[in-house]
């Protein structure tokens, strides 16, 4: 969930390299969605996968990789929780479809054990508190008592990971999840939010359908979306923010001169820098941007690049600083909170294209003279700006947060908030597409999803729409700068740049 982004995903929000790996599957013309049926993810411990349309029956109980079930269907939680034991019985297969029975649908999601401590030892302001595994409990109760899915309980399968060994080694992290679900647990589908190539083969070679929880940092090709196995009700995809983004900012003048010394405009030549992981998604993206800065005449002058992992993009932060600052770089994209840090330590103060989806958490773990004049884009207000900036509720906000205050947690925090409205979104539209489509199968959850229009209520964005070929819910932006006054994040405009 996003507390992960916010505390342990440093990679994602904090450092924002969306780190990942990539695997290739070929895709095939008796296999036109590249579901690599039977076939082994190169670089991983997974071994081939059951076929889709095979179904030996979801495990329900402890598992030899530290995943756990969750029985939430009953509205009891787990017994390392304090609930209930749950049974060991494994369910019927139903109309072979995976994670499918008679009764029962299960979805499988990857939640943290140790977010706290990381966020302790990072030394990470502003993070949420609340356990993730609590917001979806709550979530899951509320949908069983409004009578399920298709009329069947809806089942959660938590499979539980470190957060710290994330950071350390992301993909053993993935290969794990990945083994649990396409061999141990097999679920209809999962949901999760750090999200890579990986991750995105892996449940598309399964055959189990991937909810996208929040996708305030994880920017993919439209032409990922297009599928049945990716899916992203609150995400926008990286050629359209990168679009808007330059739109917006050019719109602003952003690339005015800029003097680095006193952090306000001047008079040196303008030189554009960036920064950013590589790998697939990431180069993706930024090679949009840089096609959008060339309609307007301008091109980066630098570029930093960093292996995949928290690590490593700690270390770059620091070299690039260094580097940026001897160049005689005046605007910088890509950077992190921690870049930030790094800049003040060396009195280097460049002019940001600040990263979308930081919002005020980066804010709050970034020196407010680094921000003088730093522009950005955002579709999120409860992640975007504090909430004395927020301009109300968004569709599905109210309901959510009373879902979250009669499973017994406090919504004042806004990371919470943020958590806790990205998960109500995740479960709350899955529903919706296969009550939609009114079959629970793959087939069935695409056709609701894409019936859905701009129907669907979400808590985390302004609005969504959704259709054929358009997985994924944003295709708008607002306007936001940093206020120097307030030190904070604020929109400029009460309209949507689309």
């Amino acid at each position: 969930m996003r507390r992960v982004t916010a505390v342990a995903g440093l990679a994602v929000t904090l450092l924002a390299s969306a780190c990942g790996t990539t695997v290739q599957v070929a895709h095939s013309s008796a296999d036109p969605e590249g579901l690599g049926l039977g076939q082994t993810l190169t670089g991983s411990a997974v071994q081939p996968l059951q076929p889709q349309g095979v179904n030996p029956g979801s495990v329900v109980g402890g598992s030899n990789d530290g995943g756990q079930s969750t029985e939430l269907a009953t509205g009891s939680v787990a017994a390392s929780r304090g609930g209930a034991p749950v049974s060991s019985a494994a369910p019927a297969a139903s109309a072979g479809v995976r994670g499918v029975t008679a009764s029962t649908i299960t979805v499988g999601i990857p939640l943290p054990s140790d977010t706290s401590a990381v966020a302790t030892s990072m030394g990470i302001q502003g993070a949420g508190t609340i356990a993730p595994q609590d917001m979806v409990a709550a979530v899951t109760r509320d949908v069983n008592k409004s009578g399920g899915v298709l009329g069947r309980k809806l089942v959660v399968y938590e499979h539980s990971y470190s957060a710290a060994q994330y950071i350390s080694n992301q993909a053993q992290v993935d290969a794990a999840i990945c083994t649990d679900f396409s061999q141990d647990h097999h679920v209809f589908a999962v949901m999760f939010d750090l999200v890579d190539a990986y991750v995105r083969q892996c449940t598309r070679t399964m055959g189990s359908p991937l909810f996208l929880v929040g996708g305030l940092s994880s920017f993919f090709p439209a032409s990922d979306y297009t599928g049945s196995f990716l899916y992203g009700p609150t995400a926008i995809t990286a050629d359209r923010l990168a679009h808007l983004f330059v739109q917006s900012l050019m719109a602003r003048d952003f690339t005015q001169k800029w003097n680095i010394t006193a952090g306000g405009p001047g008079v040196n030549p303008t030189r554009l820098g960036l920064i950013h992981a590589d790998n697939p998604d990431q180069n993706a993206y930024y090679a949009d941007v840089a096609k959008e800065l060339a309609k307007y005449g301008v091109k980066f002058t630098d570029t930093a690049t960093y292996d995949s992992n928290v690590q490593a993009g700690l270390a770059a932060t620091q070299s690039a600083v260094l580097r940026f600052r001897a160049d005689g770089i005046t605007h910088v994209f890509g950077a992190s909170a921690f870049f930030l840090q790094d800049a003040e330590s060396q009195k280097y103060y460049p002019r940001y294209a600040y990263l979308p989806g930081l919002g005020q958490l980066g804010v709050a773990n970034s020196p407010s003279d680094q921000l003088n004049g730093a522009l950005t884009v955002g579709w999120s207000p409860v992640s975007d700006v504090p909430a004395n900036k927020d301009p109300g509720d968004t569709p599905g906000a109210k309901h959510c947060r009373a879902v979250m205050n009669a499973g017994g947690m406090s919504t004042d925090s806004r990371s919470d908030l943020k958590t806790m409205y990205e998960v109500c979104d995740a479960i709350y539209s899955f529903r919706a597409a296969l009550t939609a489509g009114r079959v629970a199968s793959v087939a069935g959850l695409r056709t609701g999803f894409e019936a859905m229009g701009s129907s669907f209520p979400t808590a985390l964005t302004f609005n969504a729409v959704l259709g054929t070929a358009h997985h994924y819910g944003v295709d708008s932006v607002r306007d936001m700068a940093y206020n120097t006054a307030c030190k904070c994040l604020e929109y400029t405009s009460r309209t949507n740049r689309s």
